[in-house]
């Protein structure tokens, strides 16, 4: 018995949803690494500077990550099914993300208190 929901229509939606979310990902991490470089240009941040780093990194890392995917899921001739390669690339992609996020809000949380 086949699957009904494996039709060429839910493949192509499936791809726009995918897309749009590593577009959406692109967005944010583009705006975190402005974020970073306004803590960098604005504050003396000399005792939080390695975790100010390794956010920035993270964040490329996922930026390129994800624009590696968004290619990969538009590329003209038809992609073939995600492979290892791709999977891989696509949690790299998150993981990364979430590691600059939880640092830079670890960062914050540590200038504030700093502050007050």
């Amino acid at each position: 018995m086949t699957n009904p929901y494996l039709n060429e229509e839910n493949g192509i939606e499936s791809d726009k949803l995918l897309y749009d979310f590593f577009k959406h990902l692109t967005t944010l991490n583009t705006g975190s690494i402005l974020i970073i470089i306004t803590f960098w240009q604005n504050y003396s941040v000399s005792s939080g500077l390695e975790v100010l780093v390794l956010s920035l990194v993270g964040f490329i890392v996922s930026l390129i990550c994800s624009f590696l995917l968004m290619y990969i899921i538009a590329n003209p001739i038809k992609h073939q099914e995600f492979n290892s390669i791709n999977i891989f690339t696509s949690v790299l992609s998150c993981i990364s993300f979430l590691f600059g996020v939880t640092l830079l809000t670890c960062l914050a949380i540590y200038l504030i208190i700093e502050i007050n």
